[in-house]
This record gives C-alpha cells, sequence and structure tokens, in this order.
C-alpha cells in the first residue's frame, strides 16, 4: 500500500518531468482494460506495483500486458500498457527528490547529463531536494511549458 500511494503521490512531478514541465497535480491515471468483454478501470500505481514490481520480483520477467517504448506516449494499444522508458527515470527521481531521503547518498557519485547539454550534474546532491532536481531536469526539457506559462501569466497581469 506504501508503494502504490508513492507511485499516485509522485505522479505531480513524474507527469511534470515527463512533459517538459508542464504543471500538473493529477494523482490519478488509470488504464481502460477489456479483459474477456470485461471492461475494467486499471490505475497507474496497479500497474506500476502488481503488474511490473511483482512480475520482476516473483517471476524475474516483464508482463506480456506491459511494453516500454522509446515513443513518447503512454497508451493502452490492443490490450497492451505503453510506457515511455522515460518513466522509470522520471520515478527514480522521484525517489531521489522525496524529502524522506534527505541527507541519503549512493556509494558512488552517479552523474546524469540531460538531453541537450554537456554538463554532468551529481545526483547525489540532489538526494531530498525536489527544486534542485527540478532544476537539473529542466535542463534536458526541449520546451520549458512551465517557464513559457509563466511569461504568459506575467504579460496577461
Amino acid at each position: 500500500q506504501r508503494n502504490k500511494q508513492f507511485i499516485k503521490d509522485s505522479m505531480p512531478f513524474v507527469f511534470w518531468s515527463l512533459t517538459n514541465g508542464t504543471p500538473s497535480a493529477s494523482k490519478s491515471f488509470s488504464f481502460m482494460t477489456d479483459n474477456d468483454g470485461t471492461k475494467k478501470e486499471v490505475p497507474l500505481e496497479d500497474v506500476m506495483y502488481n503488474l511490473l514490481r511483482c512480475s520482476l520480483v516473483h517471476e524475474a520477467t516483464m508482463p506480456d500486458t506491459v511494453e516500454f517504448t522509446t515513443e513518447s506516449y503512454i497508451a493502452n494499444i490492443d490490450g497492451k500498457i505503453i510506457l515511455p522508458l522515460a518513466i522509470i527515470f522520471s520515478y527514480c527521481c522521484a525517489v531521489i527528490a522525496h524529502p524522506v531521503n534527505k541527507g541519503a547518498v549512493l556509494e558512488k557519485n552517479n552523474l546524469v547529463q540531460m538531453y541537450g547539454s554537456n554538463t554532468l550534474y551529481n545526483l547525489n546532491n540532489c538526494w531530498g531536494d525536489e527544486e534542485r532536481l527540478r532544476a537539473i531536469i529542466r535542463k534536458g526539457f526541449q520546451y520549458d511549458v512551465e517557464k513559457m506559462l509563466s511569461k504568459i501569466n506575467t504579460e496577461q497581469h
């Protein structure tokens, strides 16, 4: 239950990072499935925990119903849930940014290079500091929607 709650609570941060800074307050995202004519709504946290985590830990296999792709969308196509590979990094960042992890460090420095940047960033400097991590993630945005919306709002007032 705690893991599923973390997945739900982290959705605004994860969706923000996946969408070039588009602000999100969403804490729910579901897929409509159709199993033998029975339609069922499956929340993202159930997909991430029950299908992925449990399949990987208990059976050491990926479920046939989930596929990671280099595409930049989330979908349910022909009964298969399609997730972008970037969602894995986004949830890892959500773990790093969570306040309970303040002061944690990895044994080795883990450096990331954001898309379009030549700079390496040390994630050990970001544990429990969501704003610092957001500043690094922003450097990888092709378009910073958050910044664009802020500018529009400033011009309108």
